[in-house]
């Protein structure tokens, strides 16, 4: 019985090869996350890539290529032991966690 203030949900048939739904399920057992729980996650992923990118999405779908695509783009981090070419070093940023909460805090 679905909870009361749950957010309505409909079902929907997806059609797997045999290998894809191998893999989903060995993935399900290893993470121990349930099946239909990956699946809404992958589902807001793309939503969330297409929100990024105007809307769009590269279709066929090439999830590899994406993820080199954000790697490559994704900054490297800095080892304190190695300075970069420049002779810089990253340095922790000076905030506080009030600054990162979501939470709103009183001023002053």
């Amino acid at each position: 019985m679905p909870k009361r203030n749950a957010t309505p949900t409909a079902a929907y048939t997806v059609r797997l090869t045999a290998d894809d739904k191998a893999w989903l399920e060995a993935t399900s057992q290893r993470t121990n996350v349930p099946v239909p729980t990956l699946l809404v996650w992958a589902i807001r992923a793309l939503q969330q890539y297409a929100e990024a990118h105007n809307g769009t999405i590269p279709t066929p779908v090439d999830i590899r290529a994406l993820w080199k695509q954000a790697e490559a783009n994704a900054p490297q981090p800095v080892d304190p032991e190695h300075p970069d070419e420049e002779g810089l070093v990253a340095q922790p940023l000076p905030i506080g966690r009030s600054q990162v909460s979501r939470r709103k805090h009183k001023a002053g």
